[in-house]
């Protein structure tokens, strides 16, 4: 008799004596059960039913192949793998409870481990993708990425041994890049479009779709003259989206007097405030918010003579109108991504890399002429959201 027909005879005798009521391959979660079935494909593939249990796990000691094969003999026994499922009854046995399902990994990559603190844009990253992990059970662990003492092969120990299977590579700086691990071990999504390596999910801010935003909201306020002032980093981060949407919709938007781009390797106060008189715009889009500071400084008068917008707004930014990227839902969609990789089962790199684009909303300021006919509600308020232009 075979080892299947072996197991079917004593699943008919259990059947017999529990009134039918033994418990199915699928969606096996009692441990007598699993074992049972462990031990039938382990039979039928040949192997120990400890490479079994791994090989359903995708264990990253495990070669690809070898997972693979294990994983089509259970579903021929009618196995349906879910490894949540897997984590709530790993962390049972740890003694965490159900509601910890486990843990991701925030990957950095600054010249310090806290490096990213310092950007208000990067504490919303990560702040989002926190608090989403929260919401579904898991722990979001930073880790510095970009350590000179840490090899990416010794990265990727560390993380394995937390039990880490999924990742999200967040900021970094100009200087730096995360560490080469093995990352066909791990579910990856990435921050931001240039967050190398480049071959993994993406999700980041729809800058064309920002630009645009606040460009029409200046143009809708009465100005024509609209300069962009942004740094050359600044602009390569983004793959270029700020230069490409300013220029595009500047072609195709009519009754604008063009002014030249001040682009730029770091953004001063002397060459900025030259390019300003040089060429007189009557409203300024920046991501760099001490420019507000040096127009008035150089007697521009705002609202009235000069508008001032920013592409990232943050709190800190006070009474200054611009765009709100919505950072925070950029990291929480990055975990919803990671998580839906793990729940099935995608390791490594994907043959076709998405990139999800999150739209921002403007915030309304005092830097800024108000809106012919506006209302005198909306002026009241200035943290009003106005619908995203298309």
């Amino acid at each position: 008799m075979t080892p299947a027909r072996r197991q079917g005879e004593r699943d008919r005798k259990r059947d017999a004596r529990t009134g039918g009521r033994g418990q199915s391959a699928k969606g096996v979660a009692g441990s007598v059960g699993m074992k049972s079935l462990q031990r039938e494909i382990s039979l039928l593939a040949g192997v120990s039913q400890s490479t079994v249990s791994r090989a359903l796990r995708n264990h990253p000691a495990l070669p690809r192949a070898t997972c693979e094969r294990i994983q089509t003999v259970a579903r021929t026994l009618g196995y349906e793998g879910n490894p949540l499922l897997s984590a709530v009854l790993g962390s049972v046995r740890r003694g965490r409870g159900a509601s910890y399902l486990g843990t991701l990994g925030y990957l950095t990559a600054h010249a310090t481990a806290d490096g990213w603190r310092r950007v208000a844009t990067h504490r919303d990253f990560l702040d989002g993708a926190k608090a989403r992990a929260a919401v579904l059970g898991f722990k979001l662990e930073p880790f510095w990425a970009a350590d000179p003492a840490v090899s990416g092969r010794r990265m990727t120990e560390i993380l394995q041994a937390r039990g880490i299977s999924a990742l999200v590579l967040g900021s970094r700086s100009p200087e730096n890049r995360f560490a080469e691990l093995d990352w066909n071990a791990f579910a990856v999504v990435r921050i931001g479009l240039s967050a190398p390596p480049q071959r993994f999910h993406c999700v980041v801010n729809h800058q064309i779709h920002t630009l645009r935003m606040v460009a029409g909201e200046l143009v809708d306020r009465g100005y024509r003259k609209i300069g962009l002032a942004i740094t050359r980093w600044q602009n390569e981060v983004v793959e270029h989206n700020w230069l490409a949407a300013f220029l595009a919709w500047h072609y195709v938007t009519p009754g604008l007097t063009p002014v030249p781009i001040h682009l730029v390797e770091r953004m001063e106060r002397k060459e900025f405030l030259r390019w300003y008189r040089a060429h007189r715009p009557d409203a300024v889009i920046t991501m760099n918010s001490s420019c507000r500071e040096w127009l008035a400084a150089a007697g521009a008068s705002l609202p009235d003579r000069v508008g001032f917008t920013l592409l990232d707004w943050h709190t800190e930014h006070g009474d200054t109108a611009g765009a709100v990227q919505d950072n925070s839902r950029v990291g929480s969609a990055a975990v919803d991504i990671a998580l839906g990789m793990l729940q099935r089962n995608e390791r490594g790199a994907p043959d076709n890399p998405q990139v999800t684009l999150i739209k921002g909303y403007w915030r309304n300021g005092a830097t800024v002429r108000p809106r012919p006919r506006e209302s005198d509600a909306t002026e009241a308020d200035p943290t009003a959201r106005h619908p995203s232009k298309p």
